[in-house]
């Protein structure tokens, strides 16, 4: 079945690698159901109540009206969530404003941070989220955030929440 053809979805949620999926019922894709989009929130377990989530749509499904659709879909379990989406910048940080307020305290960020920081979406979204909730230790660290950071991730994940952190 061609996707673009398509107008309704028959949406679903399960778990890809721990992460909630939504996909689509009614298309097959490899033997299986269609991913639409990724769903990045407070938990990797379910969507709380008040919850703040990044909607990643699928690039096939990367159109407004299969966005809306996960939107009412998501809104009919639990009408407390807010989206990310909705913001102008697509996040709840614009991320060229909290670059430069990074760039301030943190000036020799490298090139390929400035990239990361501008086009990593997920990253930039847990970590708001994190610094809402400021689970750190006791060196103001993000506890949920501690293997990225002992093994080496790229992502200049503490000038952000740091930076994150000082903005809300």
């Amino acid at each position: 079945m061609m996707i673009s053809k398509l107008k309704k979805l028959d949406l679903g949620v399960g778990f890809l690698g721990g992460s909630p999926v939504v996909f689509a019922r009614n298309i097959l894709q490899d033997g299986d159901y269609a991913k639409v989009a990724f769903l990045t929130g407070k938990s990797n377990i379910n969507l709380k109540e008040n919850d703040k989530i990044l909607i990643e749509m699928l690039s096939e499904f990367d159109q407004q009206n299969y966005l809306e659709q996960v939107k009412a879909f998501i809104l009919a379990g639990n009408s407390t969530i807010t989206f990310a989406n909705d913001c102008p910048t697509g996040s709840f940080i614009d991320a060229e404003k909290l670059l430069a307020e990074t760039l301030v305290k943190y000036p020799k960020l490298m090139s390929f941070e400035k990239t990361a920081i501008l086009n990593e979406k997920r990253m930039l979204h847990k970590i708001y989220l994190a610094a809402l909730v400021q689970d750190e230790d006791r060196y103001g660290m993000p506890n949920e955030f501690n293997y990225e950071i002992n093994s080496g991730h790229l992502y200049p994940i503490i000038p952000v929440y740091k930076t994150i952190k000082n903005m809300i």
